[in-house]
């Protein structure tokens, strides 16, 4: 691509209408483009993402969203040391969560939301690179944005989560975590939403264990929605804050004598007997409990890129918000 077009700072590509093509895997080797972003959103696209991705070394920004691509994300993108946004929602992708996103350290932008990561995926070898549940270190992730909404990831939110200091946005709505929420999430200062909906979330929500601030007490927190789960204890922080229900969404879990809760006979596995989210085994409620699978939709992509990318500490996206769902 370089010898061809050296001057490329963008690369943008849609098939004609009611045509589906696949991404070639053979490139120019070796592929060090100049471009600064590669565009492929509603490109009607389908097939693997080929390995040979990853030696687009210099690119900032990888936008693949609304396409058919399945298989699973390559551990060769984890070559994508400059890039800041990497989107590629609403597609079929699948396996665990994708390692490379882990091994990008410019990630300011994660978008994985309307795939079946943690579902079953296409070929035999897919399982390489892929962790079954969110990795112990997904607290390296270095994005400030995080969308992982609408997969079927599993399992408990590693405690690491707790590194993330310049977390802005969390968004792991309608998946299948459970266990409890960990504590460290109070440490999450620059935290401005906090979306756990609908998932099999249990126990109690974290106000001071151990850690400098409750998630409740947490000084830039907007939106915190934690519907749709188990919870059955709060925290006095929480408690007070409830009523502001711009800030939380509490609806459809298991707090005695609140309003729009759960029945007793849903709560009952959950709240018979204590949890103990010290020894809660992950992955345990959600091997017992039938969840939806994730739909595929049109998506509005993020922002676009600034012409010059901020620092992490100024780093303020705002993600799309994920579509409510009223099935459980």
């Amino acid at each position: 691509m370089e010898a061809f077009f050296p001057t490329l700072i963008s690369f943008s590509y849609s098939s004609p209408p009611s045509h589906v093509s696949t991404l070639p895997s053979r490139t120019p080797t070796p592929l060090r483009s100049p471009s600064t972003s590669v565009d492929l959103n509603s490109a009607e696209l389908e097939g693997f993402l080929p390995d040979e991705l990853g030696l687009l070394a210099d690119i900032a920004v990888f936008h693949a969203n609304s396409n058919r691509f399945h298989g699973s994300v390559p551990d060769s993108l984890a070559g994508l040391k400059r890039v800041v946004e990497f989107d590629v929602s609403n597609n079929r992708l699948a396996g665990g969560f994708p390692k490379a996103a882990l091994q990008m350290p410019a990630l300011r932008y994660l978008d994985l939301r309307f795939n079946g990561f943690d579902g079953p995926c296409r070929r035999s070898f897919s399982t390489r690179g892929l962790t079954p549940y969110l990795p112990e270190n997904f607290g390296n992730l270095t994005a400030s944005v995080a969308v992982l909404a609408n997969n079927y990831l599993a399992g408990c939110i590693p405690k690491s989560i707790g590194k993330m200091r310049h977390l802005n946005e969390l968004v792991l709505t309608n998946n299948r975590l459970d266990g409890c929420l960990p504590a460290e999430t109070g440490m999450l200062s620059y935290l401005t939403v906090f979306d756990v909906g609908f998932n099999l979330l249990s126990g109690f929500l974290p106000e001071s264990l151990a850690v400098p601030k409750g998630v409740c007490k947490l000084p830039k927190l907007a939106n915190f929605t934690f519907s749709h789960n188990y919870f059955n204890e709060d925290s006095r922080e929480c408690a007070r804050r409830k009523g502001r229900k711009k800030l939380f969404d509490f609806a459809s879990n298991c707090f005695s004598e609140k309003m729009q809760q759960r029945t007793a006979e849903a709560c009952s596995p959950f709240t018979n007997r204590s949890v103990d989210c010290e020894k809660f085994k992950c992955g345990y409620a959600s091997s017992r409990f039938a969840m939806p699978p994730p739909q595929y939709v049109n998506l509005t992509p993020p922002p676009p890129e600034a012409a010059v990318l901020p620092p992490a500490e100024e780093f303020s996206y705002a993600s799309t918000p994920p579509p409510e769902f009223h099935v459980y």
